[in-house]
């Protein structure tokens, strides 16, 4: 366990803004440790400050969830930051350790999250110095660089060495019209991920180029198989018993919308890579329109040549762009080497998968 501290009299990081508030001298800054989890949820749940204030009917975070998204991923050692105060956490801040691919081999990323600070202590610098600390570890950890989404906290990562390189844009689709045919590919459901995830991954992520998560049986089983929020269904288009191609939809109960959480494909000698893309999408969509959505939403994001292509095969299946913008946007800070491509929208192949849950 880690328990690497800063303390009140930190000195204060390159670009930070001057404290506008007095700090107490008994506000303690470390990484998580047992014992936190509950005063963490009774911030994070808070109904009038927490991550999910005045959303009726929030049930809260529990702790076997918090766990799932910040434990399991870390191996038990979660790369998150708390600030305490007499005995209470009064902000807390982390990022989600998860493999990307860089040309087609493996690197670490982290994923921005779980930015909250209680009102009483905002202005005093904690926010600051619960990133130094997570910076430091992400440096020890090999963590090339950290990312995330945001609509909100844009400020306070400007400040600490993000930069905002993109939008996380959407496109939707009205299921009212009919489902088209297209090329006979064979696609089934993927009932749990095997080893045939990462070969597959691996010759993606060479061909596509740039960044893109690496979607190995590991983190397929975490973030959709294992998630306690959402529930997914997994499909896998194939020639023999070799995985051409993965598609993944996000099932949320109770709305008349679904999500087009992932779609990758690569071309074949037999199969060109939109036809296995519409071949993946479309059993999807057809689950959706069984559960009775109306709309289905897809975020292959910025101009990363892979996505591009997911774009047309998405607007030839009824997909547009709404006439709003997001004004989610992408913030990417590099950890030790700064290499220029991390702040290049186009080297990065965004997809809905990449969200929270």
């Amino acid at each position: 366990m880690i328990l690497e501290t800063l303390s009140t009299s930190t000195c204060v990081a390159p670009g930070r803004s001057p404290r506008a508030r007095q700090r107490p001298a008994d506000v303690h800054v470390r990484f998580w440790q047992d014992g936190d989890t509950e005063g963490i949820h009774t911030l994070y749940n808070a109904p009038d400050i927490g991550a999910y204030a005045n959303v009726p009917d929030y049930p809260g975070r529990t702790a076997d969830e918090w766990w799932w998204q910040y434990g399991e991923p870390s191996d038990g050692n979660p790369a998150y930051a708390v600030a305490s105060h007499q005995d209470r956490l009064v902000g807390m801040q982390a990022y989600i350790p998860i493999a990307f691919l860089c040309d087609g081999t493996v690197m670490q990323t982290g994923k921005d999250e779980d930015t909250l600070i209680h009102p009483a202590y905002r202005g005093m610098g904690i926010l600051d110095d619960m990133y130094q600390l997570l910076f430091r570890r992400a440096t020890r950890d090999g963590v090339a660089v950290l990312w995330g989404f945001t609509d909100t906290a844009v400020r306070p990562l400007l400040r600490n060495g993000y930069k905002s390189i993109g939008r996380f844009d959407v496109m939707r689709a009205d299921l009212a019209g009919r489902i088209d045919g297209g090329a006979a590919i064979a696609v089934r459901e993927l009932v749990e991920p095997d080893d045939r995830c990462d070969r597959f991954s691996l010759e993606f992520g060479k061909r596509a180029g740039g960044f893109t998560p690496h979607l190995s049986a590991r983190y397929l089983r975490w973030r959709l198989y294992d998630n306690p929020f959402r529930r997914y269904k997994v499909y896998a288009a194939c020639e023999n018993d070799r995985i051409i191609g993965l598609s993944a939809f996000k099932l949320e109960d109770g709305r008349a919308m679904g999500y087009v959480s992932e779609l990758v494909a690569v071309s074949t000698a037999s199969h060109i890579v939109e036809d296995v893309l519409g071949a993946l999408l479309r059993p999807g969509l057809k689950l959706f329109r069984e559960r009775g959505c109306q709309t289905v939403e897809a975020r292959p994001s910025g101009r990363h040549p892979f996505n591009k292509i997911v774009r047309s095969v998405l607007s030839r299946h009824g997909f547009a762009a709404p006439p709003e913008r997001s004004s989610v946007e992408f913030m990417v800070r590099p950890i030790g080497i700064q290499d220029p491509q991390f702040l290049n929208m186009d080297k990065w192949r965004i997809s809905e998968i990449m969200r929270e849950y």
